[in-house]
């Protein structure tokens, strides 16, 4: 006998159509990655770097902190995107954003400003977005990373640099790793790279 049920979409939504219950044995294809959430907390008590000193990655007294985000391409191969947090004003930081190329390249500069309580005010000069955007050029045959990243979660306390969270929505391929039923009865595949699909 075979089991039946309600078949869903390529994107793992219910059609409503009864069929027959069948889980892919292919490769889940890769994502690129589109959007990113930067959840950061920058140091308020921190020095405040001269604008004689040209931003440099090679120069740990050119700025403040950084941190680092893997982001896919269309092919699923990861790229090391690196955020170097400058101080250059009271309540006001730049972040230079590069990526993994040698020497890596600066692919965007963002200016944050925030309120005299630590909350965000501005990205670049405005309240709204709070998202930067960025692009990473390829050379291995993909398409171009355009992709944005959120900073609405960034603070400026007196406390040290913490990183509270970055997230990005890219993923590289998967291999089927097994199947899940949950409770409702959902029939779920389960990838190597994380991810989950609704069969």
């Amino acid at each position: 006998l075979r089991l039946t049920g309600y078949l869903a979409d390529p994107t793992g939504n219910s059609t409503g159509a009864l069929g027959e219950m069948q889980v892919s044995l292919a490769d889940l294809a890769p994502s690129a990655t589109t959007t990113g959430d930067v959840g950061v907390n920058l140091d308020a008590t921190a020095g405040i770097i001269p604008g004689a000193i040209v931003f440099n990655t090679n120069n740990p007294n050119s700025y403040n902190n950084a941190t680092s985000l893997n982001v896919y391409d269309s092919l699923g191969t990861s790229h090391l995107t690196t955020m170097y947090f400058r101080k250059t004003a009271a309540n006001s930081w730049t972040v230079n954003v590069t990526d993994d190329a040698t020497p890596p390249n600066t692919i965007g500069t963002t200016t944050l400003a925030f309120t005299p309580a630590g909350a965000l005010s501005t990205v670049n000069g405005a309240a709204l977005p709070t998202s930067a955007n960025y692009t990473i050029v390829t050379t291995n045959g993909s398409n171009n990373i355009a992709f944005a990243l959120d900073y609405a979660q960034a603070t400026q306390f007196g406390s040290p640099f913490g990183v509270n969270f970055l997230t990005q929505n890219g993923y590289t391929t998967g291999r089927l790793a097994g199947v899940e039923i949950d409770s409702t009865g959902v029939l779920s595949a389960r990838y190597t790279n994380g991810q989950s699909l609704v069969q």
